[in-house]
């Protein structure tokens, strides 16, 4: 790790969590019978009786798609999800919707 990471001290990396998954792969989605969707629902709790937070992910694969195709598939995707009651998009990742959850400070 010291090669990657010059000076990483061990003492001042932190452990967050707990963060438990549940996990759905090849879940259909109307419009989509050839692309399975997968869904994970995330719940991020600090355990210091503060309210916790879930955090739903929904996605799907365009494999082998041209660029214009891709960005049709994910346009017809995002409205078929939201036809679905799945929601819109956040524009921000998983990860960093957990990191700043488990913040310092926050």
């Amino acid at each position: 790790m010291e090669q990657h990471v010059p000076g990483l001290k061990w003492e001042d990396v932190k452990c967050f969590g707990p963060v438990s998954a549940h996990i759905w792969k090849k879940v259909p989605l109307p419009g989509f019978e050839n692309s399975a969707m997968t869904v994970e629902d995330w719940s991020l709790d600090k355990g210091d009786g503060k309210p916790k937070e879930d955090v739903l992910e929904v996605s799907v694969k365009g494999e082998g798609l041209s660029a214009p195709q891709l960005a049709a598939f994910i346009s017809d995707f995002f409205h078929a999800a939201e036809a679905q009651h799945l929601g819109v998009p956040s524009g921000e990742s998983k990860t960093k919707r957990v990191l700043g959850f488990f913040a310092p400070g926050k």
